[in-house]
């Protein structure tokens, strides 16, 4: 019988703490050794556009290991999800940019490694978390002819920022939209709404915003073919943050303006009801009431003035629901 089973992760590893490497990797202790990078592999175009963490695959080879390791390494230029290891930690470490990621083959890492079962292992970098964004400027055109070429169209599709319109394409319900992605001879779709949804931009917001007004007709869509509109790359190709909250708030009408605005309306209301109250009262008007009051005629009276002031109330709340 193994008397090591019979003992806890924690006390076999200090009681091999000093053990060479094969032992370490039995026991999954935290002692550092090097595995040299064998290759580089990045993802497809497709991949680097759809993926909200998209990584490149390092294979790796170690002394005491019969078979290659691979390691994910996420592209920090196109996710917002710094809680993995980074491309431009690595790049960093070793004092390289994006340009010269061909450098990292043969490079030696840091590495502590931890095992999984017996033929599965964990690579952990062992480096200093340095993140340096200035990795990913691209600043030669020749690059584009490397092995390494769907990362840098991507990258330069992102410094662009812009993707134009070249499909339209209608559904049941939604509304496909083809975008051309710079350099990259790619179409990507986004869908839009036909109706006012929850989840999904109305196509007419997104008329509204390029065109500046709302569209007229079916037939006015084609207009948005060729145009070009501010695109984002981080988590997913997608509109850019700020100009999706801009298109979305054309979704957002002013009758759900006012009610999420109840207490702001009803200040105004009683605010215009006091001074036209006011000013009614100065003026020889004030006395038509007494000559109606016993008339039917005084509900009509109070139904015009209450009326005159929740026009003026809707004509001071619509022009601050436009310019929010």
């Amino acid at each position: 019988m193994d008397k090591t089973k019979s003992l806890s992760n924690e006390t076999i590893t200090k009681l091999n703490e000093f053990n060479p490497i094969d032992e370490s990797i039995e026991i999954n202790n935290n002692i550092t050794s090097y595995a040299k990078i064998k290759s580089v592999k990045i993802p497809s175009i497709d991949k680097l556009l759809d993926s909200e963490s998209p990584f490149i695959t390092l294979k790796l080879t170690h002394e005491k290991i019969v078979d290659d390791l691979t390691l994910k390494v996420f592209i920090d230029a196109f996710t917002s999800n710094n809680n993995q290891f980074l491309l431009s930690e690595l790049l960093s470490y070793y004092n390289l940019d994006i340009n010269s990621i061909t450098k990292l083959k043969n490079k030696k890492l840091p590495v502590k490694i931890k095992r999984h079962d017996d033929i599965s292992y964990e690579l952990i970098p062992d480096i200093d978390s340095y993140k340096n964004p200035d990795v990913y400027k691209l600043n030669n055109d020749n690059l584009l002819n490397t092995k390494y070429k769907n990362l840098y169209l991507v990258l330069k599709a992102q410094k662009y920022n812009k993707a134009k319109i070249k499909e339209i394409i209608e559904l049941d319900k939604d509304i496909k939209v083809g975008f051309e992605i710079p350099f990259c001879n790619k179409i990507k779709y986004i869908y839009f709404s036909k109706e006012r949804s929850e989840y999904k931009i109305m196509f007419s917001s997104l008329v509204q915003y390029i065109l500046n007004r709302p569209p007229i007709s079916v037939k006015e869509y084609n207009v948005l073919l060729n145009k070009e509109i501010k695109m984002s790359y981080i988590d997913g190709f997608d509109i850019d943050k700020n100009i999706k909250n801009e298109i979305k708030s054309y979704n957002y009408t002013f009758f759900q303006f006012i009610d999420n605005n109840r207490k702001t309306v009803l200040n105004k209301f009683l605010y215009f009801t006091g001074i036209f109250t006011l000013l009614y009262s100065l003026t020889p008007l004030a006395m038509i009431p007494i000559y109606i009051s016993n008339s039917y005629n005084m509900f009509i009276f109070i139904l015009i003035f209450f009326s005159i002031i929740s026009i003026v109330t809707g004509i001071d709340i619509h022009k601050k629901y436009k310019n929010r």
